[in-house]
């Protein structure tokens, strides 16, 4: 994907700017919840970046996979689950066929952190939800996070976030472009050498609504879809909840 080179640009940085560094009780918990709730002992993480999500569930003893298409961000996850004398599988590879990386039979993929806006259009999105689909056993799910584009536009909410580790600041920035599409920035500074040294680094995000999202999943065959604004199940509120979190079962998939 397009998007691999702006993250092996960031990869370095990336547990920095996110504040990941390590496996927060949070996420460790919310994933316990959800695995439980959802008979997960098979995932496959798409989108997996430096594995933080990956590693969590594979502490849960969940066998898990994590599939990302920058090398960087897999080498990284690599290093951390061998450091923790973890099993969990890394590999190589873009999300839009994930099963031909991962293969089938898994009880869920989850694709997090906003990466499902990396797809380029409506099409591109059907096609990797068809993927999704082909991974999973009889009645496994999908767990998808992205954020609420139409809410963060209507508002013209740019600032998306700013964090700072040491003399490092990072600040998560978007524009909105004429043509619908999102340009997501990534603003680094130094100050280590007591002055402001900075680059910009950029790709191009598609800001699929929930509406899209919904209508994606059912068409090819999801039911049971819960939507949510965060991944402790809080409901969605449109208007409000600055996140998205579909859950959605399989069902009756089509071919795609």
């Amino acid at each position: 994907m397009q998007s691999s080179n702006f993250y092996n640009a960031l990869a370095e940085d990336y547990d920095l700017l996110t504040g990941r560094r390590g496996i927060p009780e949070t996420v460790q918990a919310r994933l316990e919840r959800l695995a439980k709730r959802y008979l997960w002992r098979r995932v496959a993480d798409a989108a997996c970046g430096t594995g933080q999500h990956t590693i969590a569930l594979a502490l849960l003893d969940v066998e898990a996979v994590g599939v990302d298409s920058s090398e960087r961000m897999i080498q990284l996850a690599r290093r951390e689950a061998a450091e923790r004398g973890l099993r969990a599988r890394f590999e190589i590879g873009d999300f839009r066929y994930l099963d031909r990386v991962v293969g089938t039979g898994w009880d869920a993929v989850i694709c997090l952190g906003n990466s499902i806006a990396h797809l380029q259009d409506d099409e591109d999105l059907r096609k990797t939800l068809s993927s999704f689909c082909r991974c999973l056993g009889a009645s496994g799910s999908i767990l998808i996070q992205m954020l609420n584009y139409p809410l963060l536009m209507r508002r013209g909410e740019r600032i998306i976030a700013i964090s700072r580790s040491g003399p490092r600041e990072f600040v998560r920035f978007n524009d909105y472009l004429d043509n619908g599409r999102v340009r997501f920035n990534v603003l680094r500074i130094d100050w280590s050498q007591g002055k402001a040294t900075y680059d910009i680094i950029s790709t191009e995000l598609s800001a699929f609504s929930p509406e899209r999202l919904v209508a994606a999943l059912e068409e090819i065959g999801f039911g049971e879809l819960e939507i949510w604004s965060d991944l402790e199940g809080n409901p969605f509120d449109p208007d409000r909840s600055r996140d998205l979190v579909l859950v959605a079962r399989r069902a009756s998939p089509k071919n795609g």
